[in-house]
């Protein structure tokens, strides 16, 4: 976990918050040049851009619970994993190329606002504000990314630097819709009534935001909340269908309610939408342990780390 960028730090850990310190600071005090790549790598951010609402899947929540009871299923998930693919695996290493290839041009913002939005989506949020972190220093003027970054450190576990980024944002704009939900999501098991105020006034911001109504779900279903949970994620499906962490938060609200039969068919939508997000059968699996189905959780467990073990790699190699 990343230390309180207010203190001093040392390790890879420290070196990342000092640079959010400068590159932060730097970045909401000043302005900066913009991006001038070529016209394909404009679409390409611009699809990367896109897609990073698509993530916002709390990694601790989804969390196999009681790994011991799933002692049987996980054994076979061991064994299953010799034998099973990643599905849409081109799919997934063609958006790291993508990516990639951003990367390689002479201004590198866009690719890594690129990389990051995929690791974002598919939790791995580490890695994530550390691409996000690397745009931002390449592209003063976007005073979403160190948001981004801020929202990915939260769901790596940082709430204390993911809160200092919001806080840093709104003293320059309170007006900020995105600095408001990062401080929501960050007060959400600290202070409940102020951590709602939150993340309604980032709605009342941007009401058509699908993304918003998603981290409110989140936040409702971290406070046991299922049915307001449940409404909430439904809504961000009505503003966009392809919002992954929509599916996951709804689906999450049912099970946690007891309507598992109800949140598989959500996930199965999801999968359709995602087919190699290792959250979706991490969450499956436990809906099908519950339902007593060890054969088909220690399936849905191996997908999991193939899923996750490949992400990382495409990460590393791209």
């Amino acid at each position: 976990m990343v230390s309180n960028p207010l203190w001093p730090a040392a390790g890879s850990g420290g070196a990342l918050l000092r640079k959010i310190l400068l590159g932060a600071c730097f970045l909401f005090l000043t302005g900066g040049a913009g991006l001038s790549a070529h016209a394909s790598a404009y679409q390409l951010a611009e699809n990367s851009s896109n897609s990073l609402s698509r993530g916002l899947i709390d990694r601790g929540s989804l969390d196999l619970d009681g790994l011991s009871s799933f002692s049987s299923a996980w054994e076979k998930s061991r064994a299953l994993k010799k034998t099973m693919k990643i599905p849409a695996e081109d799919k997934l290493k063609e958006r790291f190329s993508q990516a990639a290839l951003l990367l390689a041009a002479p201004e590198k913002s866009a690719g890594y606002k690129a990389k990051a939005s995929i690791l974002f989506e598919l939790s791995e949020y580490e890695a994530a504000a550390e691409s996000f972190e690397e745009a931002a220093l390449y592209s003063l003027n976007d005073k979403s990314l160190p948001l981004w970054q801020g929202l990915s450190l939260h769901l790596a576990g940082d709430d204390d630097a993911a809160l200092w980024l919001a806080h840093v944002a709104l003293m320059q704009d309170d007006s900020n819709a995105d600095a408001h939900r990062l401080k929501a999501v960050c007060l959400s098991s600290r202070d409940f009534r102020r951590s709602l105020t939150e993340i309604d006034r980032a709605l009342v911001l941007a009401p058509g935001n699908a993304s918003f109504h998603a981290s409110k779900a989140r936040i409702l279903i971290e406070n046991k909340q299922y049915k307001d949970a449940l409404a909430s994620a439904k809504k961000s499906l009505e503003l966009d269908k392809t919002l992954l962490a929509g599916y996951i938060f709804a689906a999450d609200a049912l099970r946690r309610s007891g309507h598992l039969k109800e949140a598989l068919g959500l996930l199965d939508q999801a999968l359709v939408v995602c087919p190699y997000a290792p959250s979706t059968y991490r969450l499956r699996a436990q809906i099908y342990r519950a339902m007593g189905d060890d054969d088909a959780a220690a399936q849905d467990m191996a997908l999991q780390s193939l899923c996750q073990e490949e992400i990382r790699r495409q990460a590393e190699v791209n």
